[in-house]
């Protein structure tokens, strides 16, 4: 039985390959997001010490989970590369990522639906270094959402 080949890459092994991601990313990390919302320990105020993210640190995080987004997959291409593989590894990183944007696109729903319902922002803490928050169930600490005239936390003065 042949494969549709197109180039170097063989379809229906890398079309499994993808489905395969898809499948791993929806078991493995579906019940633990849907656990996080769930679990989630509502507390009024956060813990002493702990400060509002600045947008230069916000951006510093999401700078590096990008890189990471990026050069690991390039290098795990490389790799396939040197031995030889004909598109399974990209079908599966295919398959991974969509998956895990499904789940995070839905969570970040059900998050906004709550804030909207319930008139408060709602934050997470994110340790100093990490590229995001954790997946397993955290405290959320929310706030009112201020009035437009209203400075916010992240307001820093000129």
């Amino acid at each position: 039985m042949g494969f549709a080949v197109v180039g170097d890459v063989r379809l229906v092994p890398t079309g499994l390959a993808a489905l395969a991601g898809l499948v791993l990313a929806l078991v493995a990390v579906g019940p633990l997001t849907r656990r996080r919302v769930r679990a989630a320990v509502r507390v009024d105020l956060p813990p002493p010490g702990s400060v509002y993210e600045t947008h230069a640190a916000a951006n510093l995080r999401r700078a590096r989970l990008a890189l990471g987004v990026v050069v690991g997959p390039l290098l795990l291409l490389m790799l396939d590369r040197v031995v030889r593989g004909r598109g399974e590894m990209a079908g599966f990183l295919v398959g991974l990522f969509a998956g895990y944007a499904v789940l995070a696109l839905g969570e970040a729903g059900v998050w906004a639906r709550r804030e909207r319902r319930e008139g408060h922002m709602l934050y997470v803490l994110v340790r100093p270094n990490a590229m995001m928050t954790p997946l397993a169930a955290a405290e959320v600490y929310e706030r009112a959402i201020p009035e437009p005239d209203e400075a916010s936390p992240f307001d820093l003065p000129v």
